[in-house]
């Protein structure tokens, strides 16, 4: 059985969703405080946020709003509030992309590469050599799999979200580079580069950065407002 909003207070804290509302409730009165978009470009807006979450066709865009139980105006109102968001954060913080950037731009750089797991360490420089002499390659490891071997292909990632083993074991490596055999977890593995691209702040990075660091803020703002009303109950 449904029951319409609004939810109580106790229902709000019970379910663990207070900070998240805080926050919500946090944004809109930030957001108040800016002008709103011109309503007219909404189809735009959905783009925009489309890209910004991460859909990319129809089916799963269907899917999405099956998913979260939205209506096609649910989907106009949630991106016109992402665009006044990012109307918001460009007017904020714009003056700080430079520096962030470079903060960020070690983590923000990308690499591929191929990885091969051995459970026995005699096997793993057995295949060492034998794909550095060219008498094997990472694809053929993964297309006719060997026993005893798990080889994976990793797409272009931000070097932030692979291992930092991974990371400094290609560090300043050309692509077709092998490594010699590194200890793991559960045996060794050896890496091979395919490619490597450094960072550049197009529209895209310096749209998802600014949302970065709009978060950021408002993450900061509600968290000492709360540890203030905190102290404030605790002081009467």
């Amino acid at each position: 059985m449904s029951r319409s909003l609004p939810l109580t207070a106790d229902e709000v804290s019970r379910w663990g969703l207070s900070f998240r509302v805080d926050v919500e409730r946090a944004r809109d009165e930030f957001l108040a405080s800016f002008p709103k978009p011109d309503q007219n470009n909404n189809q735009q807006y959905v783009k925009l946020l489309l890209q910004d979450i991460g859909i990319t066709g129809q089916k799963e865009f269907d899917l999405w709003m099956k998913t979260n139980h939205l209506s096609i105006e649910d989907v106009h109102s949630l991106a016109l509030r992402n665009h006044h968001r990012f109307c918001f954060c460009e007017h904020r913080f714009s003056h700080k992309m430079p520096s962030y950037f470079l903060e960020r731009e070690s983590e923000l750089d990308q690499l591929s590469y191929f990885s091969a797991s051995f459970q026995e360490e005699g096997l793993a420089h057995e295949y060492y050599f034998r794909i550095n002499e060219g008498e094997v390659h990472f694809m053929e490891l993964i297309d006719a799999p060997v026993k005893g071997v798990s080889s994976q292909v990793f797409d272009l990632a931000p070097v932030g979200s692979i291992p930092i083993s991974v990371v400094k074991a290609l560090k300043g490596a050309l692509p077709t580079h092998v490594t010699p055999p590194l200890k793991s977890s559960d045996g060794w593995v050896i890496l091979q580069l395919i490619d490597s691209k450094p960072a550049l702040l197009d529209v895209n990075l310096r749209r998802r950065l600014l949302f970065e660091l709009g978060s950021q803020f408002l993450l900061s703002h509600t968290s000492s407002l709360t540890s203030a009303t905190s102290q404030q109950r605790r002081a009467s």
